[in-house]
């Protein structure tokens, strides 16, 4: 719980507390969806022609939140499994949503003309960007969260994650 990490970086004393990190930690602690593991369901993102739309899929039971960016070797490399992924399970039952957090639009731009991934992208970036910080603690990429139709987290795969798909089986 929040508490009980508070109470455990409360050990680490002086040369701790008011240091940048102390600052991290309390912004990440303070922020209300992380802990509870939940994603707040009016979350939205601005798509390649620059429309809101949300992170959730509202028609599938769960939802594949990839995030990622264009100069990230190990997210491109995971890309065709995520493709394979996309194509099969039905749209019902898993929908995917990539969340850019390239700094440079067009470079991003590039990327999807290039990988052609045919699910909804998002680009999270400047102000946008810290409230994806808020709401995810994203240390490396890529990283997915796997979350139920009311924004649940059931399962958080880290870097490139070869038992996605296994994973992914048991939804069924």
């Amino acid at each position: 719980t929040a508490a009980e990490l508070q109470q455990q970086l409360a050990v680490l004393g002086n040369d701790f507390k008011g240091s940048q990190l102390d600052s991290q930690f309390t912004q990440y602690l303070n922020a209300p969806y992380v802990l509870e593991k939940q994603v707040p369901p009016t979350l939205e993102l601005p798509t390649m022609n620059g429309t809101a739309a949300p992170l959730l899929q509202s028609k599938a039971r769960f939802t594949l939140i990839i995030f990622w960016a264009s100069w990230c070797g190990p997210c491109r490399k995971e890309i065709p499994a995520l493709k394979k992924i996309a194509a099969k399970y039905p749209s019902e039952l898993l929908g995917l949503c990539s969340v850019s957090i390239d700094t440079e639009p067009e470079k991003w731009r590039n990327a999807l003309g290039e990988e052609q991934m045919p699910w909804q992208q998002l680009l999270a970036r400047g102000k946008d960007r810290d409230l994806i910080g808020q709401h995810f603690l994203l240390p490396f990429i890529p990283k997915a969260y796997l979350v139920n139709s009311t924004g649940k987290v059931i399962r958080i795969f880290e870097g490139n994650n070869e038992n996605m798909e296994a994973e992914l089986d048991k939804l069924k």
